[in-house]
């Protein structure tokens, strides 16, 4: 419900929800009784739909594909490993709860008509790991979802994604946990970190505020995703803090998983996928 009512433009917090339905509610009457209730606050709806005032910040969603897809049955045998961080999605959003969704209505979003040199970077940047989704499918997801509200700084579908890409490689995370001596490992070795030396690590362009998103398989705490933030000014900002789903527990050790431990890819797979989905 809370979902609904973000993606029609309205606040979901409760007391909000209860004063709609009861605007929902005059309205019916006012059509009973004439002049019971001639004026409704509209604005309000108006205010909530407008991608220039609807959201506060942006946030990267930076994915690491073997923390996501050990031991899940959901990633796709077709992807090989990475050793880099990459893309989930580029987000407007209010907080952790609250955000604009598909601010566009009907999207007639087209991804192959994208620049081909930006394709080919997103290719290896924005790919996606999920069996039966194809990466143009999920490029459209992401942009008719999210980069359709906020075309107030980013106009158009180039300038999201591009935008995207460089913020994800001026972030450049697996470089910066390195130089703190992070680096993934086989799972076997029980190789782990403590959530306090990642926070050390990332704290880039004066940001303290970042969010980790961990899995739980078994009693092991594996590290998936990062979350920074940046303002309307495409700057990187302290992220608003408050709790979310899937945070990681800083009290439990953190695994960060290199490839090669759950299936063993094939390069020649990959490589045939990777031309077939350049051509198409």
């Amino acid at each position: 419900v809370k979902e609904k009512l973000i993606s029609s433009g309205i606040n979901a917090e409760y007391g909000d929800c209860c004063q709609y339905f009861t605007m929902l509610s005059l309205l019916l009457l006012s059509l009973v009784i004439p002049g019971s209730y001639t004026s409704l606050p509209m604005e309000i709806n108006r205010q909530a739909l407008d991608t220039n005032s609807s959201y506060k910040y942006m946030d990267l969603m930076l994915q690491w594909r073997e923390g996501e897809c050990y031991n899940n049955k959901g990633c796709s045998k077709e992807t090989a490993p990475h050793t880099q961080w990459t893309l989930h999605g580029l987000w407007p959003s209010v907080d952790y709860q609250n955000w604009p969704e598909n601010c566009a209505g009907n999207c007639e979003f087209e991804p192959r008509n994208l620049d081909e040199t930006l394709k080919e970077e997103m290719m290896k940047i924005w790919p996606t790991f999920m069996s039966g989704y194809d990466v143009y499918r999920f490029w459209k997801h992401e942009y008719c979802k999210h980069g359709t509200c906020c075309t107030n700084i980013l106009p158009t579908p180039q300038d999201y994604f591009s935008t995207a890409v460089q913020l994800t490689k001026t972030a450049n995370l697996a470089e910066k946990l390195a130089a703190a001596h992070i680096t993934a490992s086989l799972i076997e070795k029980n190789n782990t970190y403590k959530l306090t030396q990642f926070k050390s690590a990332l704290r880039i362009f004066n940001v303290t505020e970042v969010r980790y998103f961990c899995r739980h398989v078994g009693e092991k705490q594996l590290l998936y995703q990062i979350g920074l933030c940046v303002d309307k000014a495409l700057e990187f900002v302290d992220c608003p803090g408050g709790t979310y789903k899937h945070a990681c527990d800083e009290s439990v050790p953190v695994w960060y998983v290199s490839s090669g431990e759950n299936v063993v890819w094939s390069s020649v797979v990959w490589l045939v996928v990777s031309l077939v989905n350049l051509l198409n």
